[in-house]
């Protein structure tokens, strides 16, 4: 009785040990499939990454070198000319050529005109910007999803690991309950035992007192009698 109960002691160890495996295997197996996952998102996000890096680099020395020297564009000194000739005609209709007025508008649609061609100038310089604007943010939306995927594995990994840690120990756990469990009640089954054979030995030798009381008639001189 005591060896059978140290024997399912042993058993319940053996089983306390496999579930322990079958959680680290659980385990590892998730771990490499968030590795896994993780590996291919970074893979798919690759692209996106390098060209918005790439393009933060251009945009980075643009930005640093400025709009550069402000040069007037093709055609330019043709169509200030043509205004100025258009100024002169409608002065001239009007009887006022080379007049003070006809020069002040002349003087002024110059102004104006070499400050809306400067205002195009930059423009242009500025609308330049705006494409590899929009990569690098291409690009920093896939850093952003890249990193967001490794918290999220991270996460799930650690987690997975906590899981086959609390199992690891509530197993060594388990075992050594089975083991002690076993033990315990072997050595109660024991003292059981040894409980029931003491009282069989003690009621025979009280049997064995009361027979020895009768004499060879068969008739007991003593106080106590055989039942």
């Amino acid at each position: 009785m005591a060896s059978g109960a140290i024997f399912g002691g042993l058993i319940g160890k053996s089983a306390s040990k496999d579930a322990a495996e079958m959680q680290k295997e659980t385990a590892l197996l998730g771990i490499d499939e968030q590795r896994r996952q993780y590996n291919q998102t970074r893979e798919d996000y690759a692209p996106w990454r390098t060209t918005g890096a790439n393009a933060l680099k251009t945009l980075e020395s643009k930005i640093t070198a400025g709009p550069g020297e402000y040069t007037t564009s093709p055609g330019y000194e043709a169509r200030i000319a043509e205004g100025q000739k258009g100024i002169e005609r409608s002065a001239a209709a009007r009887g006022s050529v080379l007049s003070g007025s006809a020069l002040k508008g002349i003087e002024r649609f110059s102004q104006d005109y070499a400050s809306n061609e400067y205002k195009n100038f930059l423009d242009q310089y500025y609308q330049s910007l705006t494409p590899l604007q929009s990569l690098a943010g291409v690009g920093l939306t896939a850093t952003s999803g890249t990193a967001t995927a490794g918290t999220n594995s991270a996460n799930v990994i650690s987690q997975l690991l906590q899981n086959y840690g609390e199992a690891t120990a509530s197993g060594t756990i388990n075992s050594a309950n089975a083991i002690t469990g076993g033990i315990q009640s072997g050595m109660n089954n024991a003292l059981s035992a040894y409980s029931l054979w003491k009282a069989n030995n003690s009621s025979s030798a009280n049997n064995s007192s009361s027979a020895s009381n009768v004499d060879s008639m068969g008739n007991s001189y003593g106080t106590t009698y055989i039942t």
